[in-house]
């Protein structure tokens, strides 16, 4: 994180900082049907030294809600944290195409034990 921060502070004008607030909603339909939703934040730095592909880095976490227990936890409550690497592709100054790859962590936090 050091090592981010001080190659932010000295290309500020190479890397773009910005926050997101995703509200996502999943639905399982095998082994059982269920659905699951939350908030989380995320924070994105992006390099901006090429106009046509800007790589960046984001990391994040939020709160999830779900409607049955997962397997290893036992709250309908869950924190989930999470980090991903991706590629925003801009085609010219008003259409774009993101691609992306996350790792993303569900745990109840310790709140309730499981049997």
């Amino acid at each position: 994180m050091r090592l981010l921060k001080k190659l932010i502070k000295n290309n500020n004008n190479k890397f773009k900082q910005s926050f997101l607030l995703e509200v996502p909603v999943h639905i399982v339909r095998s082994p059982y049907s269920s659905y699951m939703t939350g908030v989380n934040m995320y924070h994105k730095w992006k390099s901006v030294s090429n106009d046509k592909v800007q790589p960046y880095v984001l990391v994040g976490g939020g709160v999830l809600f779900t409607n049955k227990n997962i397997p290893g936890t036992s709250s309908k409550i869950r924190g989930t944290y999470g980090a991903g690497l991706g590629l925003e592709l801009n085609f010219n100054k008003d259409i774009g195409y993101s691609i992306e790859a996350r790792y993303h962590h569900v745990s109840n936090g310790g709140i309730k034990k499981t049997k």
